[in-house]
């Protein structure tokens, strides 16, 4: 049972640092999940054995402590052990790369309130919405600014004070945007990423 007992108490240290009570465990919980998960079972199994008397003072403070943070973070299982999320994540993710791989649509998949396909469309209907607003700064284009374009679709776009952003849609879609202007070619792309969505917060601020 010593031997037991180091094993477990050696894993905690090596996963979650050296514990002082007065700090908090230096865990990436999404890095260390499924490391974190197995030495939870492990350690609980011991405990729920009835073999609990050999814990010490620190050990005890440490299973309130990862208790508290698995609470505070909403990933309790057993009053304890973090539910895999970041597994489940990368498992659907993976089914869904490889099954569009072999021309499966995922616009059908539903977070129980709404599909990929009707957010997608959602945000087609939005940003259209937002160029009709700003019609000078908006743009169509059927080919990027190389001449290149994906298959069967076209790019739409809308200038900022703080730069482009633009979306790509299916060419069944263009005549939904007519009222836009468009170009032989589309700008040249200016690096933006989805993380700069906030430059169309820029657009109420001067029309």
């Amino acid at each position: 049972m010593r031997n037991i007992k180091k094993r477990i108490f050696d894993k905690i240290k090596s996963l979650l640092g050296v514990y002082s009570p007065s700090s908090s465990f230096r865990v990436t919980y999404e890095e260390e999940g499924d490391r974190l998960y197995s030495l939870c079972q492990r350690y609980m199994s011991v405990w729920e054995s009835g073999d609990g008397y050999w814990l010490t003072a620190t050990e005890l403070d440490m299973y309130d402590e990862i208790n508290q943070r698995h609470e505070e973070l909403g990933i309790r299982e057993k009053g304890l052990i973090a539910v895999k999320s970041v597994e489940y994540t990368n498992e659907i993710n993976d089914l869904i790369s490889k099954y569009k791989d072999t021309g499966w649509s995922a616009d059908n998949i539903s977070d129980k309130w709404h599909t990929f396909g009707e957010l997608y469309y959602h945000r087609m209907i939005l940003f259209l919405t937002i160029q009709k607003a700003y019609p000078k700064r908006s743009w169509k284009a059927k080919q990027h600014h190389d001449g290149t374009m994906f298959e069967d679709s076209f790019i739409v776009g809308i200038n900022t004070d703080e730069g482009q952003y633009t979306y790509h849609y299916d060419l069944k879609y263009w005549e939904l945007f007519k009222d836009i202007k468009e170009l032989d070619k589309a700008p040249e792309w200016d690096g933006h990423m989805p993380k700069d969505i906030t430059r169309l917060l820029s657009l109420s601020k001067k029309r």
